[in-house]
């Protein structure tokens, strides 16, 4: 009996081999290999886009505004640390103007004047005896912020 078992299912696979095929989905076209022009533009797209990145991080006005928002950032700052973080804007603002004293900064006729207005009360703030206080810090921080995106004469 196993016999017939073990014939009839030996039958029944050389009969489903003879049959058509059916469920078989013929390959698709191969992909064309990969042209080497293209790689090579690939990959100095991304070399260029990697280097235009790269000095825009680094250029000076990145570079201060992201050493004020840490600055900003700092809840903990003690009382002397304070009037540092007020010589560190004065200090970064330089910097990202190009200019060895704030006052050479110039901007168009009404900018100028809040500009000096502003200068005039970071430097009240760097070299007042009186301790400066955490939210003043952050204001004038702020605001330094805001006088790195307006754009200047001298950048």
């Amino acid at each position: 009996m196993a016999l017939t078992f073990v014939w009839k299912a030996a039958m029944h696979e050389i009969n489903s081999i003879n049959k058509p095929l059916v469920e078989i989905v013929p390959p698709s076209a191969v992909a064309p290999p990969l042209d080497a022009t293209m790689v090579v533009l690939s990959i100095a797209a991304l070399v260029f886009v990697l280097a235009l990145a790269f000095f825009y991080w680094n250029r000076p006005k990145q570079q201060a505004c992201r050493k004020i928002q840490l600055l900003i950032r700092q809840d903990w700052i003690q009382d002397q640390q304070r009037r540092d973080g007020c010589h560190l804007i004065a200090r970064e603002l330089g910097k990202a103007f190009e200019v060895p004293r704030l006052p050479l900064v110039r901007f168009d006729d009404i900018r100028q004047q809040e500009w000096e207005a502003f200068l005039h009360l970071l430097d009240r703030k760097r070299f007042s005896e009186a301790l400066v206080s955490s939210d003043e810090l952050i204001q004038l921080a702020n605001q330094a912020m805001h006088w790195l995106k307006v754009r200047s004469w001298n950048t």
